[in-house]
């Protein structure tokens, strides 16, 4: 499972899928924030907090933990 260790912003119109080369989910150890307009976001394990500051998120495979 491929990892990012660090928190990521998001400020609308993005479309991540987070996914490795091998189709695994990504583990974000980090906060994912997003600040405004619509994002979409898959395929991701949030090991921190999901934060919707504005805007919208669309979400498909999204785990959120502490």
């Amino acid at each position: 499972m491929p990892f990012l260790d660090k928190a990521i912003t998001l400020s609308g119109g993005w479309n991540a899928s987070y996914l490795g080369l091998s189709g695994l989910t990504t583990t974000l150890n980090g906060d994912l924030t997003i600040q405004s307009g619509g994002s979409t976001v898959g395929s991701v394990d949030v090991k921190g907090k999901l934060v919707i500051q504005g805007g919208s998120l669309r979400a498909n495979g999204v785990t959120v933990r502490p």
